[in-house]
């Protein structure tokens, strides 16, 4: 299992937000390219970071942070926030990323996502952000009518890398996975799975690992509060 630390963006700034609301920020670096060196060199085999303003209003806006980011690092970056066009996909992966994530784009242009999936194979993950076992879209703001469980079978069908699962009401509160989803959508499921949202101990990870079809963790609070590190996170993995 990976053990994948997050770098979220906000005005150019290392933040973490609080269940992905806005007004619940706090600003850990200033700068998000020194971070990803640090993470690269504590042994990250891979970053995932995510365009905060980007998801809130529905295109990439900081891009050339996120250039900056790919330039600096050798291990592959993994990349959502604001991805609703085919452009945008395009444009991360001009920009070096090795991955995108989309999300409100697989919900709401499901023909577009699926064509996507098809022109850059085995490089896009679908998002699945799960609030009270409905998919959220817009960076979180609004809630679909989408089953977890149906965008899961669709991104199945369209053969995307995997899945990033993150448990909303969890992320950003240090209270654990929802474990019991995450098994669920595994045994129902052949892509692999990366886990995303309450992380909180090095238990966690251990549980995490022994689920069949989790390929990865994202950490990020737990990591910036330091209630372990990174090399202790890899170690478990």
């Amino acid at each position: 299992m990976i053990v994948i630390p997050a770098i979220d963006i906000m005005e150019g700034k290392c933040v973490r937000l609080t269940q992905g609301e806005r007004g619940r920020v706090k600003v850990y670096d200033a700068d998000p390219i020194e971070r990803a060196k640090r993470w690269e060199a504590q042994g990250a085999e891979r970053i995932h970071v995510v365009d905060l303003d980007g998801a809130f209003e529905g295109a990439c806006a900081n891009i050339a942070v996120i250039k900056k980011i790919a330039e600096s690092v050798k291990v592959p970056i993994e990349v959502g926030g604001g991805l609703r066009d085919a452009q945008s996909v395009a444009g991360l992966f001009e920009a070096g990323a090795s991955f995108v994530v989309i999300g409100t784009l697989a919900i709401e242009k499901s023909q577009l996502a699926a064509e996507l999936i098809e022109m850059f194979p085995q490089k896009i993950y679908v998002g699945v952000d799960a609030r009270a076992g409905m998919a959220a879209t817009h960076g979180w703001t609004r809630t679909s009518s989408r089953s977890i469980q149906e965008i899961v079978e669709r991104s199945e069908e369209w053969r995307a890398r995997g899945i990033i699962f993150t448990a909303i009401e969890r992320d950003g509160e240090l209270v654990g996975p929802d474990f019991e989803e995450i098994e669920a959508l595994a045994s129902k499921t052949s892509l692999s799975i990366i886990a995303s949202g309450g992380i909180s101990n090095l238990d966690d990870l251990r549980r995490l690992k022994a689920i069949k079809g989790v390929e990865g963790a994202i950490v990020g609070k737990a990591l910036y509060e330091e209630k372990f590190s990174l090399k202790e996170a890899i170690s478990e993995s």
